[in-house]
């Protein structure tokens, strides 16, 4: 089977190999002499090969479509790697998950940030909330971080309602620690 290129990272294949990938191309070069060549490979340096090989245009358009991240990984990179507090992940949650809605709506799942003013209440400043019901003076929801059926103000939103998807995203925030408990 002929080589690609895209095995493997380039500087990990042989120096044998290296000159397959440039035969395969075709790859145009300058000789130390200044004049142009598409051949003798084999007299190539490995770091010779490698440079002309990734400069090559025929090669570049040859990669392979690199995969997006999902926004589950994306958020995994971000906050695998230290400590954050609930507002530094629901910072980086607001950045990721950026599919917003100026109102939530029903049978959606959103999280954002509120702020209860009803006196003497405990309440989630994060909520990861599935939207259950929404009126004039606001909306109604179950809580997965509470958990708890609870009425929400318009007033008391801070900001956008971010929308998380069913399924993958949802199961992801759920077990991410950026709930946070407030009394008024």
């Amino acid at each position: 089977m002929a080589l690609t290129g895209y095995e493997k990272p380039i500087d990990q294949y042989s120096k044998n190999e290296l000159v397959e990938i440039a035969k395969k191309y075709t790859i145009y070069y300058q000789t130390d002499s200044g004049q142009g060549s598409t051949g003798n490979y084999e007299k190539l340096t490995k770091e010779k090969l490698i440079s002309i090989i990734k400069s090559d245009k025929d090669y570049q358009k040859s990669a392979p479509p690199s995969r997006k991240l999902s926004r589950v990984e994306i958020m995994m990179q971000r906050i695998s790697q230290a400590t954050y507090s609930p507002d530094e992940i629901m910072a980086v949650i607001q950045e990721v998950f950026d599919d917003t809605d100026p109102y939530p709506r029903p049978g959606n799942i959103y999280t954002f940030v509120y702020r209860a003013t009803t006196p003497r209440i405990r309440y989630d400043k994060h909520p990861l909330l599935m939207v259950e019901s929404v009126n004039l003076s606001g909306f109604k929801g179950y809580n997965v971080h509470w958990p708890d059926h609870r009425n929400y103000l318009w007033e008391n939103v801070n900001g956008v309602f971010h929308r998380i998807k069913k399924g993958e995203e949802f199961d992801y925030l759920h077990d991410v620690p950026y709930r946070e408990i407030l009394s008024t």
